[in-house]
């Protein structure tokens, strides 16, 4: 005790990076908390956590530059249809034990077995006869992934596919071995930069260093805290009790975007207003609820860089301009229903203000009286695959970078497709963009499916994200790129400098 009262004056004079060798805990958040810490089975809320404790055969760095990290090299064979990956010869466990090639294979088996519930099998679905092993009429032993060695792994495709190497970049397909339930007894073995130390139900969990994982000789240990309220995040911020705010309220981005802890990064997502069943056959009130809506007001509201309306990725994929919904004098609905707005409580006070901004526009320019409801997130997405309202709001965020990673969200067997979109054309332009490697062709593809999604106002998409946080200058070499992923590997304590 007496050492830590010596340290903690001696701080109030020093920089504390001579403490480096015994950093204090990391904080951050995460909106809920997992049932399990099976990486296959979680949802985007816990992406940060098992961004870090799991890693794949690529990771995606931003920009467009995805590299090999448990993988030391993969090559194309056979006109694109083979994949063989050999891994780095350095892969452990967290416990120490050797990682092999069989050990993905046995991997993708359980994803691919439908009792284990996995979240995300159509991952593998590129791949020869994983489909059919996911839906029983094929052995496991039949899928086209096979462990030449202890080292060499070999992927055989159903087609060529320019985009399966970003599913490999994954999480949800990372490898698993051991028991991963919080119980006592389970084994929590991870192949990332950190590794479980301990949990605390409903609350927390903190990860220490992994020292079988390349990188820093030491990193601070981190905790996982479950916090669902923007506001509580930022009075702990405040308070210097948490070090990393991943969203910062946009009625408060003018109160610390001056300040050297405030960040405003580009994020690549497809936000968007949907409609539901009851309007599927009704182009004409969608279009009036749409046309209704002044965007400009409605970027003004949350500080937008982008122009809600218009779709939220790079002009560059829809060249020669970015095609956006205008607001029009229409006609009012005469129509008599329960008219329902929903969206998810994880999205925070930006989506509440949206959600009244919007029922207050309806109400003004289309005599409509919107019912407004938010929900929790979980029961939120169950409502929108069982029953969904008039009008909600999904984010989208893309697992890859490109055009396609976004599109496929709304094809006819896409889990995600809550759109209820079926249109084989479509899925077509969206399957011939992961096919070509010619970026022109690609463009003109991702136009042809945005046309087809704003044609009839099939969907509002919300426009261009931006993340504003706020990150604790004691700590750096964290790296966030613009699908949202953290990669905390190279995260160092600095302390505070005179």
């Amino acid at each position: 005790m007496r050492l830590r009262i010596l340290l903690f004056f001696m701080s109030c004079s020093w920089s504390l990076s001579s403490l480096a060798a015994d950093p204090p805990v990391f904080k951050i958040s995460i909106y809920s908390y997992p049932q399990t810490l099976e990486p296959q089975k979680q949802s985007s809320s816990v992406s940060y956590l098992f961004q870090n404790i799991f890693r794949n055969l690529f990771i995606y760095e931003g920009n467009g530059v995805l590299k090999p990290d448990m993988a030391k090299s993969c090559i194309r064979k056979s006109k694109g249809l083979v994949l063989q990956c050999t891994l780095r010869k350095d892969l452990h466990w967290s416990n120490g034990e050797k990682i092999t090639a069989q050990d993905f294979v046995e991997t993708y088996r359980r994803i691919l077995d439908p009792a284990n519930k996995s979240q995300r099998p159509d991952f593998l679905f590129p791949v020869k006869n994983a489909k059919a092993v996911f839906e029983g009429q094929k052995k496991p032993e039949t899928l086209g992934i096979k462990a030449t060695s202890s080292c060499d792994l070999q992927f055989e495709l159903n087609e060529k596919d320019e985009e399966f190497d970003y599913n490999l970049s994954t999480f949800y397909l990372s490898p698993i071995k051991g028991t991963y339930d919080l119980k006592a007894g389970a084994t929590f073995l991870t192949n990332g930069p950190y590794k479980i130390k301990s949990w605390k139900p409903a609350e927390s969990i903190s990860v220490t260093s992994n020292t079988f994982y390349p990188g820093p000789a030491t990193r601070p240990e981190i905790d996982f805290l479950t916090i669902e309220e923007d506001s509580v995040s930022l009075r702990l911020y405040d308070k210097k009790e948490l070090h990393f705010v991943r969203r910062l309220p946009t009625l408060l981005i003018s109160k610390y975007q001056d300040r050297k802890d405030f960040f405003s990064l580009p994020v690549l997502r497809f936000d968007y207003l949907a409609f539901g069943p009851e309007l599927k056959d009704l182009p004409e009130v969608r279009n009036a609820l749409a046309s209704s809506l002044d965007f400009k007001e409605w970027q003004t509201l949350l500080a937008s860089v982008g122009r809600p309306g218009c779709p939220g990725f790079p002009i560059e994929w829809t060249k020669p301009q970015r095609p956006c919904l205008q607001t029009e004098a229409v006609t009012k609905p005469s129509l008599k229903m329960n008219w329902i707005y929903y969206y998810s409580l994880q999205g925070g006070d930006d989506h509440r203000r949206t959600a009244e901004w919007l029922q207050s526009q309806w109400k003004k320019n289309l005599s409509l009286d919107f019912k407004v409801r938010g929900v929790e997130n979980k029961t939120y997405v169950s409502e929108l695959k069982k029953n969904p309202p008039t009008v909600f709001r999904k984010g989208l965020s893309p697992d890859r970078p490109t055009c396609a990673g976004i599109m496929e969200n709304f094809t006819s067997l896409h889990p995600e497709n809550y759109l209820q979109n079926k249109n084989a054309e479509f899925d077509l332009v969206v399957q011939q963009m992961r096919q070509t490697s010619d970026q022109s062709k690609k463009n003109k593809l991702c136009r042809k499916a945005l046309d087809f999604l704003l044609d009839d106002v099939k969907l509002i998409p919300t426009g261009p994200y931006h993340i504003s946080l706020l990150a604790s200058p004691e700590f750096t070499g964290w790296h966030l790129n613009e699908l949202n992923q953290l990669d905390l590997n190279q995260l160092q304590f600095v302390g505070l400098k005179k």
